[in-house]
């Protein structure tokens, strides 16, 4: 009995020591550097936040080919946003999280990288400064002088019918920087370079947005005009420039950002901040923008929407958006054909070149040299989840909840995992005999709309998908749940998940 109490302890603190290894606690104004691996392709930062806090994570990692990911997480366990970019910079090794709480609690910030790249990364968490904005309803002429500070303006939306925010230049050749964002604080256009010329649209709502606008040179100075209008439904953020272009997209690749788009109330409408638009239902399909705002969706696949981009068919991941309408209702839609692996060409081998006859030669020499043909190609492997114990043990704080991170993969490796939640410290005298917690669960990998998972017995249906909750409840006399995670489907998959359980009240 004595051995067995001593290995339930030390599950307890190899749990433990997992959570601590994954982040830890960070505060506004804190930076801190870190990195992933194989072992630990994710990490956990939380920090106490107050309602109306308008609070920004970025995220830089080391390396060109590292691109970090970060996820915003509620204290109800809910995904608030997530970004695998940065529009307010060219660079595609970085990620920015622009948020106002909703309440007071404490938050989340997910950190994982594209494809599970492993790589160094320095956070920074801040919390802007209250300014008091301009209110702007009609029309203003604004003089910018050398070397001000950025102009702010508050932008009351419509509830009824989309609204236009023009920008034009009044002074030959002077440019401007814009950046607006919604009243969640999320930044949906971000736009530089000198442009003379910007039009943004903002979709039907209520609350406030705040514009920020400052000369693109700060030792020049100029005149721009500011004004309101009401758009047509069928109106879509633009901005146009004389020799200039919307540096929210990425100068590497091409990519450009898409900002708000006037959506019709009874369509399917996705929203996000920073993320990947792609050619098709997956991370081997290449980039061809950002989704920075609302679009509609326009079709499905494993789950995946499509929608209109750029005169073009593009993808985004329904676990990195948030939905609303009838989106259960959109048609299914047959992906394009998946790219072709990359082949990397082989250095040039040593030694003597074969001879290959050539045919009708009757000169001297009937041979030309040539080299061996290089390998064909091969199809990228999938990488495969190690399988471990047919019960995997989680013991949480009955007040600071916890995390459990493992993974899966499908066809071949650990497919399923049962794993059964405690909570620690539940006596049988109230108020300490009894919690609830919302338990979510984040995923990250190739195919995550093949993972299900659920709770219950082992035969129990598992209904819920990436990003789904569920309220689980514990008393000092009934302190265990059972959860099942499944990976299934036809196509190979490998996912690195996150269970966050979060004390209700």
């Amino acid at each position: 009995m004595k051995k067995r109490i001593g290995l339930i302890i030390l599950l307890i603190l190899s749990v433990s020591m997992l959570v601590k290894a994954q982040g830890g606690t960070i505060s506004y104004g804190e930076t801190t550097t870190a990195s992933l691996t194989a072992e630990v392709p994710q990490a956990f930062y939380s920090f106490s936040g107050a309602a109306g806090d308008l609070v920004t994570a970025y995220i830089l990692g080391w390396e060109e080919s590292f691109q970090p990911t970060m996820a915003l997480v509620g204290s109800n366990g809910q995904q608030l946003q997530f970004s695998a970019n940065d529009p307010l910079t060219p660079l595609s090794n970085d990620a920015r999280i622009s948020y106002r709480l909703p309440a007071d609690g404490v938050y989340s910030l997910l950190v994982s990288s594209e494809n599970n790249a492993p790589g160094t990364y320095t956070l920074t968490l801040r919390r802007a400064v209250p300014v008091i904005s301009t209110a702007l309803a009609d029309s203003v002429t604004l003089n910018i002088p050398q070397g001000a500070p950025s102009q702010q303006y508050g932008v009351a939306a419509n509830p009824n019918a989309p609204t236009t925010l023009n920008i034009q230049s009044l002074t030959n050749g002077f440019g401007v920087t814009v950046r607006l964002t919604n009243p969640a604080g999320q930044v949906i256009a971000a736009i530089s370079g000198g442009v003379t010329n910007i039009v943004l649209t903002m979709p039907p709502g209520d609350g406030t947005y705040e514009l920020l606008i400052s000369s693109a040179d700060p030792a020049v100075g100029g005149d721009v005009q500011i004004s309101l209008g009401e758009a047509s439904t069928s109106s879509t953020s633009s901005s146009s420039s004389s020799s200039s272009t919307d540096s929210s997209s990425s100068s590497s690749s091409g990519q450009t950002s898409t900002g708000t788009t006037a959506t019709d109330p009874n369509a399917c409408v996705i929203s996000a901040s920073g993320v990947n638009i792609r050619t098709g239902p997956g991370t081997n399909y290449g980039a061809i923008g950002s989704l920075n705002g609302s679009l509609n969706a326009t079709g499905q696949y494993s789950g995946w929407y499509t929608v209109n981009y750029a005169g073009q068919q593009g993808w985004v991941f329904s676990g990195v958006v948030t939905s609303s309408g009838p989106c259960a209702g959109l048609p299914q839609v047959s992906p394009p054909p998946p790219p072709a692996p990359v082949v990397t060409e082989e250095a040039p081998v040593t030694g003597s070149p074969t001879a290959t006859s050539i045919p009708g030669n009757t000169g001297g020499g009937g041979t030309s040299p040539t080299s061996p043909p290089p390998p064909p190609p091969t199809e990228p492997s999938t990488q495969v989840a190690p399988i471990d114990s047919n019960q995997l043990n989680w013991t949480i704080d009955r007040d600071a909840g916890g995390q459990f991170s493992d993974a899966v993969s499908n066809p071949d490796g650990d497919t399923n995992d049962r794993i059964r939640l405690t909570v620690d410290g539940l006596f049988n005298q109230p108020p300490n005999n009894y919690r609830q917690f919302v338990v979510t669960l984040v995923c990250n990998g190739t195919n995550t709309g093949n993972l299900s998972w659920g709770t219950g017995g082992p035969s129990s249906p598992t209904g819920l998908s990436c990003g789904d909750s569920t309220t689980v409840t514990h008393t000092n006399d009934s302190n265990q749940t059972y959860i099942n995670i499944n990976m299934s489907g036809s196509s190979p998959g490998y996912v690195t998940y996150t269970l966050i359980a979060t004390k209700v009240g």
